[in-house]
């Protein structure tokens, strides 16, 4: 082993010294063909051809208080092992290809007509997993009984309604349906046959027989008992001769979705999904002074925010346990990270926004912790459950975050156009809780009065009506939109490289819905 002198390093505070260290350490240990180092809460694994731990102690020993401190800070400043999932940290060029992108710099490449269109033609995504969705809540509120009946009522205040749009658990389903359809697809090619609701009336069908657009056009298309291979093939002929439908439908979406399955694992990963969730909401609740959610009254409303509070807690600590039950420590650290972002997305929303790109750049990535974050990494772990490879997990984790992003940016958009009845809640919560979102951001731009309203926070005697009257004179809202449009297109090519299904088709419907939705 390798020693350096802890006099000179004490003096010097040379943190550099130590990496030195650790590569000579390992550079001993077989010589290894790759240095891996991973850092926990109490020391340093060196891993090469053989496993080194190093402790914190000994470091400070060999290093000083100030330089190893120093060095662990650095650590961690450099890693992206809290905002890139888990899954990526073992292979470093992987890192890049994971990242999601703001769009900012992307415009939409479809029509808003086509989505609307599109979301029509496949399975009602909630429609596809209604049996397991209908069972979600009741699944949850099992998991929440406790001795003190108030805490009991307060954290299943939500569950007992059954009320709210259950977009996450509906997706984390979806998702894992469109894995394991993916995953029959490869695992024995000759076998597969996708059975197709319509056919096409002969092979010898001219173009004419194709070119309606919309559902009927989707009936016709396809065949029964036919290699898989060959259906494909015909569909992308057929979409070239209904085009400009969409391209990615596969005009089979309401054929036999009996092979669609999840399972038990990934059933309870979306009950925790709902459960996190729930809990952010009970905190959002209490920080924003929220009087409504779902058309109910707030759970701060019913039970005061200190009960709001720790019934939010408690359900984070009994969606915690599940987590653990589920004994896989991917999923537990991914999961977990998700909790860290959601507390992170709140502080970032606590300060004030900049103006111009920065500031949408800003913008995003703390709706990426608060919301997107969440369906992301919920749609990763559903990949990694299933045990399905790289390429999956990629394709799983980039269509929740886009969806994310996508959702929170149309919701954004209707904070300024929805009512009470239609949202579940007052509008123009975010200008009266002093929060600048997307449309307002893009509207001072052509306004830059708004900034000065900004940087106060609408707190001055007719701010909010002030910023209400120029968002809407702006192109804010149009600009919020196609925003939106582009994640959801980024995320409809994220899952398109799975195999064609019912399944996956429904997860394309999705994107398109959460664009065109207008509550």
């Amino acid at each position: 082993m390798y020693k350096v002198k802890t006099s000179a390093l004490r003096s010097k505070a040379n943190v550099a010294q130590f990496s030195k260290l650790v590569s000579k350490t390992a550079s001993a240990m077989s010589a290894p063909t790759q240095l891996y180092m991973n850092h926990t809460a109490n020391g340093i694994y060196v891993a090469g051809n053989q496993k080194r731990w190093v402790s914190f102690n000994s470091m400070e020993k060999a290093m000083g208080q100030y330089a190893a401190d120093t060095y662990i800070e650095s650590m961690n400043l450099n890693s992206k092992s809290v905002d890139t999932p888990l899954v990526t940290m073992g292979e470093g060029a992987n890192v890049k290809s994971w990242e999601w992108l703001t769009g900012l710099d992307n415009s939409p490449q479809h029509d808003i007509a086509a989505l609307k269109a599109a979301g029509k033609l496949a399975k009602d995504p909630f429609d596809l997993v209604e049996k397991d969705v209908s069972t979600l809540s009741g699944g949850i509120k099992d998991l929440l009984g406790s001795d003190h009946p108030v805490l009991e009522s307060c954290a299943k205040y939500f569950f007992e309604t059954d009320g709210g749009k259950k977009i996450r658990p509906s997706m984390v389903l979806a998702v894992a349906y469109a894995l394991n359809a993916h995953q029959e697809v490869h695992r024995a090619p000759h076998q597969n046959t996708v059975k197709l609701a319509s056919a096409c009336a002969s092979s010898t069908d001219n173009s004419a027989s194709c070119s309606n657009s919309g559902a009927s056009s989707a009936k016709r298309c396809g065949g029964y008992g036919r290699d898989v291979r060959e259906i494909v093939a015909e569909k992308e002929k057929c979409h070239a001769e209904t085009a400009p439908v969409f391209p990615y439908l596969t005009h089979h979406s309401h054929s036999d979705t009996s092979a669609m399955y999840a399972t038990p694992t990934q059933k309870r990963l979306a009950e925790i999904a709902e459960m996190i969730h729930t809990a952010s909401l009970f905190h959002d609740d209490v920080i924003d002074k929220a009087t409504t959610r779902r058309n109910l009254d707030s759970v701060n409303q019913v039970f005061g925010n200190k009960l709001a509070i720790l019934g939010g807690d408690f359900l984070l600590s009994r969606a915690s346990v599940s987590l653990a039950r589920l004994r896989n420590y991917e999923v537990v650290e991914l999961m977990s990270t998700v909790i860290e972002h959601l507390v992170k997305g709140e502080i970032m929303q606590m300060k004030p926004s900049s103006s111009g790109k920065s500031a949408l750049e800003y913008y995003l990535r703390k709706n990426f912790y608060k919301t997107a974050s969440l369906m992301g990494h919920s749609c990763l772990c559903a990949a990694v459950l299933g045990g399905y490879n790289e390429e999956c997990k990629r394709a799983a984790y980039l269509y929740g975050t886009y969806v994310g992003q996508a959702f929170q940016l149309i919701d954004d958009a209707l904070d300024f156009e929805g009512t009470t009845s239609i949202l579940g809640k007052a509008p123009l919560a975010d200008l009266k809780s002093g929060l600048a979102t997307a449309p307002t951001l893009f509207a001072a731009e052509e306004f830059p009065k708004l900034l000065t309203l900004i940087g106060r926070k609408f707190e001055g005697p007719g701010d909010v009506d002030e910023a209400l009257v120029l968002v809407k004179q702006s192109q804010g809202l149009k600009k919020c939109k196609e925003l939106a449009q582009v994640h959801a297109e980024l995320a409809i090519e994220a899952i398109s490289v799975l195999e064609p299904s019912p399944a996956r088709d429904s997860l394309i419907a999705l994107a398109c819905k959460v664009v065109s939705r207008t509550y």
